[in-house]
């Protein structure tokens, strides 16, 4: 169980100390290229992730990296089951970031376990599920990520076979690119 989620707070260390090497210092957004700024809740909302991994998940925690200008929403419930969506935006990242864009993220993400990912085609966007699988998603000057637990642990394959876990996680990556488009034209 544990282990599961100390890779997951290793792989956010990375992506964030990727990120710093630039000193950043938090302040001042760059807001140059992105004409929305976008909610995380609403790429992904408690009902729709419950529908997606027939789970209930009764509490939503909501959080900022703010160094790198990520912002996370947490569904959660009593058997540690988690389903959290997290997205960099161009008009969150703080001006001196050391990546400048989300596609400069999503290319940090993407080479963390490079020959263990898992190209998404049908996104019609650059996809992947990582090792982890975390399901990665990069669309426009948006970068996002979903990571979903069952009982504390990562997509526990005694639960679900690999096949309905990228099923389970491509889906959910369609839902947030769906939500995403729709958020955009508004």
């Amino acid at each position: 169980m544990k282990t599961s989620k100390n890779h997951l707070v290793y792989f956010l260390a990375i992506i964030s100390g990727i990120a710093l090497l630039g000193g950043c210092n938090g302040t001042k957004k760059n807001n140059s290229a992105a004409p929305k700024s976008i909610d995380v809740q609403a790429l992904i909302s408690k009902e729709e992730a419950a529908s997606l991994t027939q789970y209930t998940y009764p509490t939503r925690e909501l959080k900022e990296t703010t160094p790198i200008g990520q912002k996370i929403c947490a569904y959660s419930n009593s058997n540690n089951g988690l389903f959290q969506v997290t997205l960099i935006q161009q008009s969150s990242i703080p001006i001196n970031s050391g990546l400048k864009t989300p596609k400069a993220f999503f290319d940090a993400a993407k080479q963390i376990f490079p020959k263990d990912n898992v190209t998404i085609t049908n996104l019609n966007t650059d996809a992947f599920i990582d090792k982890l699988s975390i399901i990665h998603i990069l669309y426009s000057d948006y970068y996002i990520s979903i990571t979903i637990m069952q009982d504390g642990t990562m997509l526990d394959p005694k639960r679900w076979t690999a096949n309905e876990k990228k099923l389970i996680l491509t889906n959910s990556g369609t839902k947030a690119l769906e939500n995403l488009k729709k958020l955009l034209v508004k």
